[in-house]
């Protein structure tokens, strides 16, 4: 029924507002829109608030624990539409297409047409920035930190925990070498 593939980036917010009860004005079919979400304090709400449409400008959402509920419920919800963590629909090292099987049936992953084309999510846009709805993290060490901090920094952006950043719905950045300048003692020390 949401035949959907692509949304503007100022249209993105359009199906989750209050405004927006039927599938008519997006896609031709009168049926009710149903929206997903998964609760407040998952990082993918808080973040599709900041980016996309603030809480207090949202239609009504039923709010599922995790984001495999809520794709779930869209995969068996053919009037359904929700949002998730990036790493909930991308489980295996394979690239996707707009057409995503899960275990109850299929799901679509929205493109967002940007002055680059259309976008979809996946690591190279989501580190390059083209994807819309991301955030960055940032580690900053100061130089004249303790050597036990320059090593913890130096192992975050080596790689070798790229699995628990994916673990906690973030997408790894590739490996880096890490250097500190030498800082010189302060006179007196």
């Amino acid at each position: 029924m949401n035949k959907i593939e692509v949304l503007a980036t100022g249209q993105v917010r359009e199906p989750f507002g209050p405004r927006a009860r039927s599938w008519k004005a997006f896609s031709g079919v009168d049926a009710e829109i149903r929206r997903y979400c998964p609760i407040s304090t998952d990082p993918a709400t808080k973040l599709f608030h900041e980016k996309v449409l603030p809480l207090s400008q949202c239609g009504p959402m039923v709010r599922k624990k995790t984001s495999a509920e809520v794709i779930a419920a869209v995969s068996m919800d053919p009037q359904g539409i929700g949002f998730v963590d990036y790493t909930a629909i991308r489980k295996d090292n394979k690239r996707f297409g707009p057409e995503r099987l899960t275990a109850e049936g299929s799901i679509k992953v929205l493109g967002i047409v940007t002055d680059k084309g259309i976008v979809r999510p996946e690591p190279k846009t989501i580190l390059d920035g083209t994807w819309p709805i991301s955030q960055q993290y940032y580690l900053y060490v100061n130089p004249k930190a303790s050597e036990t901090a320059k090593d913890f920094a130096k192992f975050i952006v080596s790689g070798a925990c790229a699995d628990v950043f994916r673990k906690h719905g973030m997408v790894p950045a590739p490996p880096q070498k890490l250097e500190f300048p030498t800082t010189q003692p302060e006179p007196g020390e």
